[in-house]
């Protein structure tokens, strides 16, 4: 649901996700794409209001969301994988990329 709160600025709520969400990344102007402690992925159509689609895969919560290009999302995971989706086809391109070690 939404609701305008002034001439500038509106206020909607989106409802799916079974966990706490744990990040957000803006796809496009009316798409908007969330990563939660329940291990899914919702795309959501901000015009609309509605979830498009919900990605699965990961075996623990989805901790990191980042857009690649405009066709592309990445997904991290506490279950030490990366996955590589395609955002306009709502599908998953690369199953898992595990992560063995990060030097900082």
């Amino acid at each position: 649901s939404s609701k305008i709160i002034n001439d500038y600025d509106y206020e909607i709520i989106l409802l799916g996700h079974t966990d706490s969400i744990s990040c957000l990344i803006n796809l496009n102007y009316h798409k908007l794409a969330s990563g939660s402690n329940d291990r899914s992925i919702k795309i959501w159509d901000l015009k609309e209001g509605k979830c498009l689609q919900t990605l699965t895969g990961h075996r623990s919560c989805v901790s990191s969301i980042e857009k690649i290009d405009e066709n592309k999302i990445a997904s991290g995971s506490m279950d030490n994988s990366i996955k590589i989706w395609n955002s306009r086809h709502l599908s998953l391109i690369k199953k898992d990329i595990k992560i063995i070690y990060v030097k900082y």
